[in-house]
């Protein structure tokens, strides 16, 4: 009697693989999908650190200059005078005077303050504004 020996067929044991391992494997596979993974990650990571950076606290607040307009890039602050709707102002006086529907509905879209008192009072004539200009062609908010 011969020895006859049958070969031995090896099977490699794999380690059963959890669902978080798949699920991660799967994600690696996309490029997109890991480059908006780490755009995420970075703009977290900049929220936590950036009381670190910053100079001033999450809830510090400046009062005084709540009521003021936003200015945008290349915008000025300049005091002008009311007059009256019907009253016919000079091209050379429109620097320093606004008209009083004009001067309302500056106000109302946020780029006019009371130069001396705070919002809670009517627009009169005669009252000074401080009135945020753009030059011609630039976008009415920075933003």
């Amino acid at each position: 009697m011969q020895d006859e020996t049958q070969p031995v067929l090896v099977q490699r044991s794999r380690r059963a693989q959890g669902y978080w391992e798949i699920s991660l494997r799967r994600l690696l596979r996309k490029k997109l999908a890991v480059a908006c993974l780490g755009i995420i990650l970075v703009m977290y990571g900049a929220g936590i650190l950036a009381p670190l950076v910053t100079a001033h606290e999450y809830d510090e607040q400046n009062l005084d200059i709540a009521t003021q307009p936003p200015i945008g890039v290349g915008a000025k602050v300049i005091n002008k005078v009311v007059v009256a709707n019907d009253a016919r102002i000079p091209p050379r006086d429109k620097i320093t005077r606004i008209t009083l529907a004009n001067a309302q509905r500056k106000m109302a879209i946020g780029q006019a303050t009371f130069f001396e008192e705070g919002p809670n009072r009517e627009i009169k004539v005669g009252d000074r504004l401080e009135v945020v200009v753009r030059p011609a062609g630039s976008w009415s908010h920075p933003f």
